[in-house]
Order: C-alpha cells, then sequence, then structure tokens
C-alpha cells in the first residue's frame, strides 16, 4: 500500500525597512571648531537589510559651499550616508572654514531625500545648523548718527578708542581732494575721512572704515573723522553711486547737505570773460543767492575757462569756513553756452584837453540785449563818468540798465571826461559793459588833463643811496638824537639837488626800547619784495620796526608867489599797529599845523596797498612836509614814494 506524505513550507518574511529621522531639526557650531559638528539620523527598528540614507543640502542665503566641507563629501548638493543590515544610526560632519573677517552668522539646511533606498521617511526630515561667527560683534553707526556725535560732543574733538565701523560709498577722488582725503556717502548722509597718508580708494567703490583711532572734528567747518590710518578702511567693490540732490544755492549755504552729492540747477558765473579759468574759487550765483565753485589748482580740469550762460552744476557739497561746491570731474560743470548777447553802438572819440577837477562835454554809445539772464552793468574807468540822463547829477563811475529796458531796445549811455589826477598826461581806459553769462563789451576812451598847478620840487628817492641789508643807529637809543648816514648802509638823510627836495630824520625816544640800534629796515631802498613795484622809478623811503618815534622832515618849500599850493605822495601801510603804534603825516605853513594822516584818531585805512593823497593850500608862505612813524611791532612797515609840492595862481 501506498503512503503520500504531504512536506509543507513557511513563505519567506519580508526584511524590515527602519524610518529615518534626524535625531534633532537643528544644530549650532562656532566657526572656529576644528572637529566641526556630527548630524546624526536614527534607523528604526534596525535596518533588515543594507540601503543607503541620501542627505540634499541648501546653503543659506548668506552661505557658499566654500564656507563649510562636509565629510562624506557633497556631490551635486547631496551627501550619500550607505548603511549595512542592523545599522541603527548613519551620520555625517560639517566643518566650518574658519577665517579673520566678521560675517553675519551662516545657515546650511538638510533634508532627507526621497532618493534613499530601503528606509522610510519619518517625521524629522529636516535639519538646520547654523555656524557662529567667533568675531566679535561689530559696533556700526550711520554717517548721520556719527555726525550727531559730534554735534552733541561739547569740544568736538572726540576720539575713538574701540572698534566703531562707518560705511558708505566713495564720491570724490584725488583729482580734486587733497589725496589723504575721501568723501563717503550712505544713505543717512556723508562725512569727510582724512587719512595719514595718501589714499587710494576708487569713485564709487563700497567702503568699510574702522575708525578707531581717529579724531571727529572739523576742518574749518569741515566736519571730518581725521588721522585715520590707511589700513582701516577697507574696499567692498563697486557700489551704486548716490543720486545727487537737487538743491539751491540758498540750501547749498545753509551747509545742511555737507559732504553729500548735490546738483544745483540754472546758473551762472559772474566772472565768466571767455579767459578765466575755473581754478581757485569762482563765484556763481543763481540772481539772488551766490556761492563759491572750488577747483583745486592741481585738478586735471583747472585750465577750463569759467563758461558762459546757465547749466546745472553738480559735485560734493563742502565748506572752508562757508559753504563751497566741490566738483568731482570737468563733466560737473556745464559747458559755455553764451545764449546772453550785448550789442554795442557807437564809439567815442578823443574827449581832448580838460582842466584838472573839471569835466568835457558828453558823447554817448547805446547798449541792448537778448536773451538776458540779468541787468546790464556799465562801468568807467577812473577819471571817466557814465549816466543814463545827461545832467550833472546822474554820472558816477557805473549805471544799471535793467534786463528788461535793455531787451526792449537801445539805451543810450552817456559818457564825460572827469580827470582828477592833477597832472598834465594823457588818460586812456575802457568802459566795461557786462552782463551774466554773456560775452562782456568795452569801449575805448581817451582825453588829456591839463594840471593848473606846476611842480615847484619833489623826490622820488631816486638819488639817495640804498646799499643793501638794514640801518643801524650808533648813538644811544634811550636819548632823542639826529639820524646820520652811515658807510654801506641805507641812507636815512639826503642833502637835496635842483628841485629834488632834502631829507632828514630825527629818532626820539619814545618805548624805552632798542631804537635803530639792532639794525632794522629804515631809509632809501630800492626792496619791491613787499609792495611788488614802486609808484614812481626804482627807489622809495621805508620805515619799519623803529622801537621809537623817527621823524623825517622835508626840506621846507617857499610857496608864497603862488595863489594856491598843494602836496602830493603815494604811502604803503601794512602791519598790525598795536597800542601806541602809529602813523602821522602832516604839513607845517609856518602859520599851521595841518593833518594829513593820523592813524590815532583815522585808522589805518586801506593796508598792504598803494595809496595816493593830495591836499590843497590856499594863500600859504611855506610848505614842510612831515612824517612820524612809531612801531615796535617788525611787521609794521610804510613806504613813501613820488612826493610833490605843486603851485597854481
Amino acid at each position: 500500500m501506498a503512503v503520500a506524505i504531504m512536506i509543507g513550507c513557511k513563505e519567506e518574511e519580508a526584511p524590515v525597512i527602519p524610518v529615518a529621522d534626524f535625531v534633532s531639526s537643528t544644530s549650532m557650531v562656532m566657526e572656529n571648531s576644528t572637529g566641526g559638528t556630527t548630524i546624526r539620523i536614527n534607523l528604526d527598528p534596525e535596518a533588515g537589510q543594507a540601503g543607503e540614507v541620501v542627505v540634499s543640502l541648501t546653503p543659506g542665503v548668506n552661505t557658499t559651499m566654500d564656507d563649510f566641507t562636509t565629510t562624506p563629501s557633497a556631490v551635486d548638493g547631496e551627501i550619500i550616508l550607505p548603511f549595512d543590515q542592523g545599522a541603527t544610526s548613519v551620520s555625517f560632519t560639517v566643518r566650518p572654514v574658519d577665517n579673520d573677517v566678521r560675517n553675519e552668522d551662516l545657515s546650511i539646511s538638510f533634508a532627507l531625500s526621497s532618493n534613499s533606498s530601503q528606509v522610510q521617511m519619518g517625521e524629522t526630515m529636516e535639519h538646520s545648523l547654523t555656524i557662529q561667527d567667533d568675531e566679535p560683534e561689530l559696533t556700526i553707526v550711520s554717517l548721520s548718527d556719527l555726525r550727531s556725535v559730534y554735534a552733541n560732543d561739547a569740544d568736538n574733538d572726540s576720539t575713538f578708542v574701540e572698534d566703531v565701523y562707518i560705511g558708505g560709498v566713495v564720491i570724490s577722488t584725488n583729482d580734486n581732494v587733497t589725496s589723504k582725503n575721501v568723501f563717503i556717502q550712505d544713505h543717512t548722509g556723508g562725512i569727510a575721512l582724512r587719512f595719514q597718508s595718501d589714499n587710494t580708494l576708487t569713485l564709487g567703490d563700497t567702503v568699510s572704515v574702522n575708525i578707531n583711532g581717529g579724531t571727529l572734528s572739523d576742518f574749518n567747518g569741515l566736519v571730518q573723522v581725521n588721522n585715520l590710518p590707511n589700513a582701516n578702511a577697507t574696499s567692498e567693490g563697486a557700489g551704486v553711486m548716490p543720486t545727487p540732490a537737487v538743491i539751491t544755492i540758498e540750501e547749498l549755504n545753509s551747509d545742511a547737505y555737507q559732504s553729500t552729492l548735490v546738483t544745483v540747477q540754472d546758473v551762472y558765473f559772474e566772472g565768466a570773460d571767455g579767459t578765466s579759468t575755473v581754478a581757485g574759487n569762482t563765484t556763481f550765483s543763481d540772481g539772488v543767492n551766490t556761492a563759491p565753485m572750488r577747483v583745486e589748482n592741481y585738478a586735471p580740469f583747472s585750465s577750463t575757462a569759467i563758461p558762459y550762460g546757465q547749466g546745472n552744476l553738480s559735485g560734493v557739497a563742502g565748506i572752508y569756513y562757508s559753504p563751497q561746491l566741490i566738483p568731482i570731474s570737468a563733466s560737473d560743470i556745464f559747458e559755455s553756452n553764451p545764449s546772453s548777447e550785448i550789442t554795442v553802438t557807437s564809439s567815442i572819440s578823443d574827449f581832448g584837453t580838460v582842466i584838472t577837477n573839471q569835466v568835457s562835454a558828453s558823447q554817448s554809445f547805446t547798449v541792448s540785449g537778448t536773451t538776458l539772464i540779468g541787468d546790464i552793468t556799465i562801468e568807467a574807468p577812473n577819471n571817466f563818468e557814465v549816466s543814463l540822463t545827461d545832467v550833472n547829477e546822474g554820472f558816477t563811475n557805473q549805471v544799471t540798465v535793467t534786463k528788461e529796458d535793455a531787451e526792449a531796445g537801445e539805451v543810450t549811455v552817456f559818457v564825460r571826461f572827469a580827470p582828477n589826477t592833477a597832472l598834465n598826461q594823457v588818460l586812456t581806459g575802457e568802459i566795461a559793459i557786462s552782463t551774466p553769462g554773456a560775452v562782456s563789451k568795452s569801449i575805448a576812451v581817451s582825453g588829456t588833463e591839463e594840471s593848473r598847478f606846476n611842480t615847484i620840487a619833489f623826490t622820488s628817492f631816486e638819488e639817495g643811496t640804498t646799499n643793501s641789508g638794514r640801518y643801524t643807529d650808533t648813538f644811544d637809543p634811550l636819548t632823542d638824537h639826529d639820524l646820520i648816514n652811515n658807510d654801506t648802509e641805507p641812507f636815512v638823510d639826503y642833502d637835496g639837488s635842483g628841485n629834488e627836495m632834502a631829507i632828514d630824520a630825527y629818532y626820539f625816544n619814545t618805548l624805552d626800547s632798542d631804537g635803530l640800534t639792532d639794525g632794522d629796515y629804515v631809509g632809501f631802498t630800492s626792496y619791491t619784495g613787499a609792495v611788488g613795484e614802486f609808484v614812481d622809478g626804482s627807489q622809495a623811503y621805508q620805515l619799519s620796526d623803529t622801537d621809537g618815534m623817527v621823524q623825517v622832515t622835508f626840506e621846507t618849500i617857499d610857496v608864497s608867489s603862488y595863489v594856491d599850493s598843494r602836496v602830493s605822495f603815494s604811502y604803503f601801510l601794512d602791519g598790525t599797529f598795536g597800542e601806541n603804534e602809529y602813523l602821522k603825516i602832516y604839513v607845517e605853513t609856518g602859520d599851521e599845523t595841518i593833518s594829513l594822516i593820523d592813524t590815532t584818531v583815522d585808522g589805518l585805512g586801506d593796508l598792504g596797498t598803494w595809496n595816493e593823497l593830495s591836499s590843497e593850500f590856499n594863500g600859504k608862505a611855506s610848505i614842510t612836509l612831515v612824517v612820524e612813524f612809531q612801531t615796535n611791532g617788525s611787521s609794521d612797515v610804510l613806504y613813501l614814494d613820488n612826493v610833490i609840492v605843486s603851485g597854481a595862481n
């Protein structure tokens, strides 16, 4: 009998597929951590067979792949983590790249990828890692806040003793700003930086500046961070140039836009003449307000002629005692566009001979204008006068034709010759005709002056010996005494010759000082360094640092045969003249003393320039000119030249 035996087989069970989860959703590592940080992924339950976990990574917006490394290495943004049967976890390591630059904290996002095999996705599928910067926190201030520090500092000289950072865009170049200085501007304002040596920052670059060690102060009104080490400034590359603020001259003069880019529209230059250049301070106007444009002599565009017409000016709003505009390049200055025009008709013939202090009959010309910016100014040279009415009361040295009248048609201008030099000579000049933004015009004028006075005596100090160096008095400075000429030294006295007047100098001890015993520049001189040139000839008479009073008395001149007499001379006065320091010039006529100059009463007048003085006398018998000069200051100086005594009947 056959028996059939049935053998049953149990079905094979499927491998266990674990669930993969990040151990945590976030973690942090310091930038300078040499070992980095390990990020672990749990497998639960343990893996029933081999497989792999794929992790995709995404750097944060401020992070790049150069800021860290991973082990295993990432390929195409993925980290492959294989595992064996029985594994309960996998992991990878992230190591930050340390640097010495202060950055924001960095971040990296990790996510479990569906490309993984033999695992299921759990609930914690993402992990965020923060790389914390190990450099200290920066103190960063805006430029407006920095200026507020200056404004609130009573001493206006804050020195920074810790790291403080500012930033901005470079808005100037070394072309028209001294090479140690640079202007930067951020969204709140601007400021000047002055470095310890020449800077090489580039226009338009964004810069970060550590102002530690710098001093916040002002230079003639310009707020600046001074004494900055050049290494404290770091260029961050090309930035975006600020758009210049469109402002008026009045706003520029308010100094509210200091150290920022500005544009002033529809202005003109008052000094445009076709030849003068923009070098130095050049005044521009809107017809009401004015301000200077500053171009340094070393600027590559300093030789540009001041443009005619109207246009826009751009640059940095600066200040040097008062606000000014600093163009950065030639393109910041509008091009010449002389749309305004002056038309002059007729010319003026020679006025002939006219006696001193009398006037000629008038002549005339006409003036008109087109597309004018402002009024037309007509200015006569010395000894000539102009008028718009041809009546005696209307003549003066300058008249103005309004814009409206000039554009309406021809305006008649009257001219006359009014000589007043008291010399027999031909006088010439040019009447200047100008208006803002237009090419100026001129009309030549001439006439002959006839003086009723005849020269009786004179001196231009041409005959006395100047020698070189100083005059040294050999007498006691504590006693009053006559000064005498010394061999090889400038003459202080002159005996006279013909009509050339004699001169005598005398010293008075008024200050109990050294007098002229220490050697001073006194007497006849040919040195023109202080005055540029003499009025007549190549010599003059000088008094300086007298340490007492020196009296210079000119020869007494007999004028009894003349009805009127006159004294005229040229003088150049300069210095500070403190208490008990003065100049007095007077005339003795035998019956009275007549003061011509007394600085103790009249003040110092125009210093540092030649002045002419003439005074007439009636019915006098004699004329003696006397000069008294007292000073104890080395900078106080007097020059005399072209002394003339004349008479008339």
